[in-house]
């Protein structure tokens, strides 16, 4: 949830750079209600942990935040030889990785760690190459 304020507050979250247009504002509808939404629902399912519901909240949070970082998210072909902003690149990173880890945690998987960030190295690189 830090890692999702400290987005919210450096609008690293929800970045809307296309090209040389920053179009980002920290008050702006999109950066609040995407982070109230996400903070929300992280909230919620950890409130709601023991039950079922706990678990579809964190499941759909994590299907939305990957889904808004695929689909909406800019920031990556940005600057004067269109190259992907470094900033941008390690938060999203960072942020997928927790989301894994919380996912791999909150479900009890024996999975080890070291998978998960190869997931997130596999995602990051999909997102990057074919999504940006």
């Amino acid at each position: 949830m830090l890692w999702s304020i400290y987005g919210f507050a450096s609008l690293l979250d929800n970045t809307m750079q296309w090209g040389c247009i920053i179009d980002d504002r920290l008050f702006s509808f999109t950066n609040i209600g995407y982070s109230l939404l996400s903070l929300s629902t992280l909230l919620s399912s950890f409130y709601y942990r023991e039950t079922s519901l706990g678990k579809w909240l964190l499941i759909s949070e994590a299907i939305f935040w990957v889904s808004k970082l695929f689909f909406l998210k800019g920031g990556y072909v940005t600057g004067i030889a269109g190259s992907f902003s470094n900033e941008v690149l390690l938060f999203d990173s960072i942020a997928l990785f927790l989301r894994l880890l919380l996912l791999k945690q909150f479900f009890k998987l024996p999975v080890h760690w070291v998978l998960t960030l190869m997931l997130t190295v596999l995602l990051m690189a999909l997102k990057v190459e074919y999504f940006s």
